[in-house]
């Protein structure tokens, strides 16, 4: 990484303090069977000398294995959360300590005291050299696991704290991570995230999903610390060399590497896509027809790896493309009508959540000066169920438009494309708040936005955590006769439209029944999703007919009917 000066690091000191967390690896992403290879040390940071008694520690009890840090220490992003002042519970080593059954073996160093340890595995299979439980943190939470006797509990796309007695190494084994785990789920506030691959893992190929938009790190990531002025903190903090480090995610060529962890803070929930294994080919933007248009233009995408459209969305500006301002998509060209509300900045595609080359565009009239004829606009207040406001409420459309409501709690969202829309409002402190709009042109439509607190059920609450509402997306589909020919359904896919990984399928070959269900039940809401039902001839399966429908969650289970192609 490289070095930041000191004078950048000054609004960044309190974040520092109390993070005494200690990682140094020798061990190099690509590490494999023999036990890991060497990379050079990561460069530290030159910051001011932190003295750990300038703030209080706090000190765990004995027995428990879940310790609250604070919740208003885990949404205070300038104060990442206090290393515990005591190691975790000691382990009861069982009697054989050898790695067995393990696909990869990989060696990790640790220092004597405290360390940010994370496995480069899909799974973890065995470990050995833990003399101590290892502290995972969610939810303003320190909670202890035992990678030794019980491997499967942990969750590899997390870092965890790891404490050792004396500078020693540790020997894990388990299944190498080809994809398996791609995306991490963040919590609002702080989250100790890991590198689940035997590769570095680049922070300009991961990017971040929220309400259903993916986008790039660069796009969505500031030093602001007022609340919900960007999704995440640009700054991720580890240790290098035993020094407390602050890492600019966003420098060139920076990357997370094999062994490592780090500190991310997080304004609302979302999804961190780690893009383990980039899409083979990985998209690349070779051309466009213009690099300068306006709102309404028909704009060519050429290049390659660009896959299916159900795998793929595209942003300009930041602003994600509408599937209905998309008129074709193959792997090497895509055609689309640049929409209202697109934005000067890069064009870029994303396969599967994983970004392309980023191409730099120019719009001109974005469509804001004839907004009040065509376009839509909403405004409108945001408080709680109490009537108290809620400012830096971040309240978004999923036409890709979104603001976030003053210190009053008023916010106004300009240059909508007229239709039906999902609106998803999100706060620190407060359940998710969905509502379904048609909002016209020429038309401002008040919105009032009312989100109950965590811990009352409202609108908007759900099971996920950060804040998502999980759902269940029904799709049922029927046979049908075309003369004297009977097709009935072969297959049912359900796919999350720009993460094809993420789908549900089922196959049928009983001609006789009277209709096919499948159900995506850890389906989100807010987010879209393509329906393909293939039907097949029963008496030639070489012959099928297939329909392709975009459609979106809005309420926590909605069913979807299908009668032919």
């Amino acid at each position: 990484m490289r070095r930041l000066p000191v004078s950048k690091l000054k609004p960044l000191v309190l974040m520092l303090l109390g993070l005494l967390l200690v990682i140094t690896s020798t061990a190099g992403c690509g590490g494999g069977g023999g036990g890991g290879v060497s990379v050079p040390n990561v460069p530290t940071v030159a910051v001011p000398s932190l003295n750990s008694t300038s703030t209080s520690v706090a000190t765990l009890p004995s027995g428990p294995t879940v310790v609250n840090s604070g919740t208003q220490q885990a949404l205070d992003p300038a104060q990442p959360p206090i290393t515990p002042s005591t190691p975790p519970p000691s382990l009861a080593l069982p009697t054989v300590t050898a790695v067995r059954g393990a696909n990869t073996v990989a060696t990790l160093p640790l220092t004597a005291g405290w360390n940010i340890v994370s496995f480069p595995f899909a799974k973890l299979q065995s470990a050995s050299g833990f003399t101590h439980e290892v502290y995972a943190y969610t939810l303003g939470t320190f909670t202890a696991y035992d990678p030794v006797n019980n491997p499967s509990s942990i969750d590899t796309r997390l870092a965890y704290l790891a404490y050792a007695d004396q500078d020693t190494q540790v020997v894990v084994g388990g299944i190498p991570n080809t994809g398996q785990l791609t995306t991490t789920t963040l919590t609002q506030g702080w989250n100790l995230i890991g590198c689940p691959a035997s590769n570095s893992l680049p922070w300009s190929n991961m990017t971040a999903t929220r309400a259903g938009v993916t986008r790039a790190l660069e796009e969505v990531a500031t030093a602001s610390q007022t609340p919900d002025s960007s999704w995440l903190l640009r700054y991720a903090f580890g240790t290098a060399d035993g020094v407390p480090v602050g890492e600019d995610i966003l420098t060139q060529g920076d990357a997370m590497l094999y062994g490592q962890g780090r500190w991310l803070f997080v304004w609302q929930g979302m999804d961190l896509n780690l893009n383990v294994a980039p899409p083979q080919p990985a998209p690349s933007i070779a051309s466009l027809s213009a690099s300068s248009f306006n709102a309404g233009d028909s704009l060519t995408i050429s290049g390659t790896g660009f896959a299916t459209s159900d795998a793929g969305t595209i942003t300009i500006g930041g602003q994600l493309v509408p599937v209905s301002d998309i008129t074709s998509w193959s792997n090497s060209q895509i055609v689309l009508t640049v929409p209202v509300g697109a934005l000067s900045g890069n064009l870029i595609v994303f396969i599967n959540r994983f970004p392309s080359n980023r191409v730099a565009v120019t719009v001109g009239n974005t469509g804001g000066t004839t907004a009040s004829t065509t376009t839509a606009t909403i405004t409108g207040l945001c408080e709680d169920t109490s009537g108290n406001v809620l400012p830096g409420t971040q309240v978004m459309v999923d036409s890709g438009q979104y603001a976030v409501s003053d210190a009053n709690g008023n916010y106004t969202i300009g240059d909508i494309p007229p239709g039906d829309h999902l609106v998803i409002a999100t706060h620190i402190g407060n359940n998710v708040g969905t509502g379904q709009f048609t909002l016209s042109a020429g038309v401002t439509t008040r919105v009032l936005v009312q989100l109950a607190p965590l811990s009352q059920t409202g609108s908007g609450s759900g099971g996920s955590p950060g804040g998502t509402q999980s759902g269940t997306l029904d799709v049922v589909a029927y046979p049908y006769d075309v003369g004297s020919v009977r097709w009935f359904v072969h297959e049912i896919q359900i796919s999350e439209y720009g993460n094809y990984s993420n789908r549900w399928t089922q196959y049928w070959d009983d001609l006789g029944q009277s209709s096919f269900d499948l159900t995506a039940d850890s389906a989100v809401v807010g987010r879209d999703y393509v329906v393909h039902v293939t039907w097949e001839d029963t008496n030639d399966a070489s012959q099928q007919q297939t329909g392709t429908w975009y459609v979106t969650l809005y309420n926590s289970s909605e069913t979807k009917y299908y009668y032919g192609p």
